[in-house]
């Protein structure tokens, strides 16, 4: 166990994938391997660095022993942290109602402790897993277009996080509660938060949160429209979440970055960084499920070019899987950018018939930014 703790550590200052990460929690499985089973606390550090990854072969690997655990143990610790492994697996690979519903399995276990009890019996390996049902379950419930539950449980988790008087804890929850407010259309609360996520993860010295809080400010800024701006932030923490191993998140991330340089007239760079985002995708937990909005994105990019033709497959490549993960929001993105090209090429029938559909099957998300600016566009088409 005290392989364990040493990963703990080395978790919380050099992130989940550095290599210090890896060879800690290697050595601890190998000195556990006479088990029939590796104690949980190790078996996370293991998950943490081939999920963070994205090695689906190593993902794979293990998964069925962390369901196991999550269906059969009566220890609070082990069931909050397995069932929220599980909801950020499901969420990376695209499965966003699987990433709910084991979120809120997670959740529910929590609701029914103290949460200062449940930090103290998670400190010795996954004290964040605590929030991760609910940031997860927020995250998803964006994906699915359901912004205001999404924001419902990312505020309650940050409340939780403000009763605990733990640095990390509040770092990670003002960070996480940041990029769910930048998702829901409240990017002036997501800059609030991610500047004091910053500063929190500067002064503790937890790159990994830095990272993110950086990627967080990025898109709230970008998508305010300063871009210059965004397209600093952007850089840098994509750049320290590379460096530090993390790239479970290189779709994402990569296609907002990407985003950002296109906005700035920086097309091959643009390009470049989509079409890498994708390659990763393709070999990573997604899949198969290529993220709706890269595809989206590099649509943007090549319609930029002048390439119209690639332009709309690659867009009608984004609604189709955005439809088929239920992904209401990413799906209404897809459908306002493809409504635009066909209105362009005198096709301003079909691109009202496609609209109209996406619009309606995210009537939860009516109020959202992207939601109005389908509607916008709709107008514009009779």
């Amino acid at each position: 166990m005290l392989r364990s703790g040493l990963g703990l550590a080395l978790i919380s200052t050099q992130g989940f994938a550095s290599k210090e990460v890896e060879v800690t929690y290697a050595r601890a499985a190998e000195l556990c391997a006479q088990a029939d089973e590796i104690p949980y606390p190790i078996l996370y550090g293991i998950w943490a660095v081939v999920l963070v990854r994205g090695d689906r072969e190593g993902v794979d690997r293990i998964v069925d022993r962390v369901r196991r655990l999550a269906e059969t143990s009566q220890d609070p610790a082990v069931q909050i942290a397995t069932w929220s492994s599980l909801s950020s697996y499901d969420y990376y690979a695209g499965r966003y109602r699987a990433a709910r519903d084991h979120g809120q399995r997670a959740i529910d276990v929590v609701a029914r402790h103290d949460p200062r009890d449940l930090l103290r019996m998670l400190l010795g390996y996954n004290s964040e897993a605590m929030l991760y049902g609910h940031f997860y379950g927020a995250l998803a419930e964006c994906a699915l277009g359901s912004p205001e539950r999404a924001s419902e449980l990312a505020r309650e988790a940050l409340a939780i996080a403000e009763k605990l008087d733990n640095a990390y804890m509040l770092t990670m929850a003002l960070s996480f509660t940041a990029t769910v407010l930048a998702f829901t259309g409240d990017r002036a609360g997501a800059l609030e938060l991610a500047g004091r996520a910053l500063s929190m993860s500067v002064e503790n010295g937890l790159p990994f949160w830095t990272a993110a809080a950086m990627t967080t400010t990025g898109i709230a800024q970008l998508w305010s429209g300063d871009t210059a701006a965004a397209l600093g932030s952007l850089r840098g923490g994509y750049g320290l979440m590379r460096a530090i191993g993390c790239t479970v998140v290189v779709p994402m991330w990569g296609s907002w970055l990407a985003e950002a340089l296109l906005a700035n007239g920086e097309i091959d760079e643009a390009l470049s960084i989509v079409d890498d985002a994708l390659a990763f995708s393709a070999a990573s937990l997604a899949g198969e499920r290529t993220p709706p909005d890269v595809l989206r994105v590099k649509g943007a990019i090549l319609l930029r070019r002048g390439d119209v033709t690639e332009a709309e497959s690659l867009l009608r490549r984004a609604f189709t899987a955005a439809d088929a993960a239920e992904a209401r929001l990413s799906a209404v993105q897809a459908a306002t950018d493809l409504a635009k090209l066909l209105a362009a090429t005198a096709r301003a029938a079909e691109a009202r018939a496609l609209l109209e559909a996406a619009i309606e099957r995210a009537p939860e998300g009516r109020r959202h930014s992207d939601h109005l600016a389908a509607q916008k566009v709709l107008a514009t088409l009779s």
